[in-house]
């Protein structure tokens, strides 16, 4: 029974939680077990601090054990989350006012994806004149993703490590490669009057092309703005928007994410091009020693066609653009029409106005370990958990006890019994505790919550039927603990 093990469920959103309170909406969590039982009471004060709540529990970890090291990772990560969202909050009105005035009272009306389209691009032109000392900085940042993307891509295709000296030469080329076709410039401007993205100017294209996590970002916050709508159902504006309609939304969104991983790898391109890529940058000349590489200004200038010529037909293999246009169609589609129109306009809001939130919040996680920095992408911070016998409610009446925790934690090693003791319980315990989480992550949804008894029953029932026939040193427990589910 190691009282300091932790499992990390990711994705998860992360909020310091007191030990028997649990978030009405959670998407990822952080659960730690306690393996005390019969020490001290459970705090159930709502939202504790967070190292308040961790030095009341149970477990009293030393500073040096691995669960404080990691409960403190997760307050550190959480802090990070939070400044994102308080950026995002901050910068909420000025986007609702710039998009607001690109599609004016339009906005409240059925729009299709042309007309999606042609609002999105409006708002990268007015975001790059009115902040452009903001967006110079984004633009630079995006170009500098796409070309990491290729460089990544085509360090792959020539199996060069990450972070060895031939992979940072691959990213010195295409760099030099950007600089000499000016997509490297002092001011980044959309023209006024863009209708499509292929009328982008070359820098814009080339992150239009290039730039694979802007998509993700975008699909995930498009994501946390349906996810807003639901609560919102039962709001008396609300007449035609129903469940299956957001449903129909995000199913479509969850498909984009799936075929964006197709990119994680070099699978997409066609042999030809790999073989063209790897032609270029991993010559027979120069790939035997590591001192052999050629300056990248003079590879630059003798291969420059060869390098435009391969980059031009990896991006049309890579075909980005059709996500952007696919989720202007979804924006525009009949299902986001059926949506009320106070809500279509918190949606399209939300989507057309990503690139300014994006311009805000990007530059704060790119600083990031590049891990790190796809959680933040998420805004989900981890809450944590406690698996314990002092939460177990259900079957507290029975006189069932932990037995191990005695002699300092070491009681266990000295009878079989107390082991079968409190590996049953343990199991138990945890039915218990994890039932009541997945109950509080609908409560806001369903009226009255939801009566896990039924399943709390069915589950006891499995796992005492079961376990009835390896533990022979707790018959007796096993015994008083099915009479108390029995009456359930």
């Amino acid at each position: 029974m190691a009282a300091s093990s932790i499992t990390s469920l990711s994705s998860r959103r992360l909020k310091p939680r007191a030990h028997t309170r649990h978030s009405a909406k959670w998407t990822g969590a952080c659960l730690y077990r306690s393996a005390s039982g019969g020490g001290e009471k459970a705090d159930t004060r709502a939202h504790a601090g967070f190292r308040a709540n961790h030095h009341r529990s149970p477990l009293g970890s030393p500073r040096y054990e691995p669960i404080f090291n990691e409960l403190s990772r997760i307050e550190i990560f959480n802090e990070k989350i939070r400044h994102l969202k308080a950026a995002i909050d901050s910068t909420t009105p000025r986007v609702q006012t710039l998009v607001e005035g690109v599609a004016g009272d339009k906005l409240d009306q059925p729009a299709d994806a042309t007309q999606v389209r042609q609002w999105r691009l409006q708002v990268a032109h007015c975001l790059s004149v009115d902040t452009a000392l903001l967006y110079n900085n984004y633009m630079r940042l995006m170009i500098d993703a796409g070309l990491n993307f290729l460089a990544r891509l085509i360090c792959t295709i020539c199996t060069y490590p990450q972070g060895s000296p031939r992979a940072h030469w691959v990213t010195k080329i295409l760099r030099l490669w950007a600089q000499r076709i000016e997509i490297y410039r002092r001011e980044y401007e959309i023209p006024p009057g863009v209708a499509d993205d292929a009328e982008l100017p070359p820098f814009a294209r080339l992150v239009d092309t290039f730039d694979l996590t802007f998509r993700y970002r975008r699909i995930q916050f498009v994501m946390r703005a349906i996810n807003r709508l639901y609560p919102r159902l039962q709001e008396p504006g609300c007449r035609t928007m129903t469940s299956s309609t957001l449903d129909a939304l995000k199913r479509r969104l969850y498909q984009q994410l799936n075929s964006l991983r197709t990119y994680q790898g070099t699978g997409f391109l066609r042999t030809q091009t790999a073989s063209h890529a790897c032609a270029i940058f991993s010559r027979t000349e120069f790939k035997s020693q590591a001192g052999a590489l050629p300056e990248p200004d003079e590879f630059v200038t003798l291969h420059n066609n060869e390098i435009s010529a391969v980059i031009e037909q990896i991006g049309m293999e890579c075909d980005f653009a059709r996500f952007t246009n696919e989720t202007d169609k979804i924006l525009g589609s009949a299902e986001a029409q059926a949506i009320d129109s106070p809500f279509r306009r918190d949606l399209l809001i939300s989507y057309l106005g990503f690139a300014v939130w994006d311009a805000v919040t990007f530059p704060m996680i790119n600083m990031q370990d590049p891990h790190e920095a796809l959680q933040l992408t998420e805004l989900h911070e981890i809450i944590v958990d406690r698996i314990s016998p002092d939460d177990a409610m259900t079957l507290k009446p029975c006189s069932a006890v932990v037995k191990g925790s005695g002699f300092g934690g070491f009681a266990g090693f000295f009878s079989h019994a107390a082991r079968e003791n409190d590996y049953l319980l343990g199991r138990l315990h945890a039915i218990d505790r994890l039932l009541n989480i997945l109950a509080s992550s609908v409560e806001r949804d369903i009226p009255g919550g939801i009566d896990m008894r039924p399943f709390k029953k069915r589950a006891f029932e499995i796992v005492l039927r079961e376990e009835a026939k390896r533990l022979p040193n707790v018959a007796g427990l096993i015994a008083e603990l099915q009479s108390a589910v029995m009456s359930l």
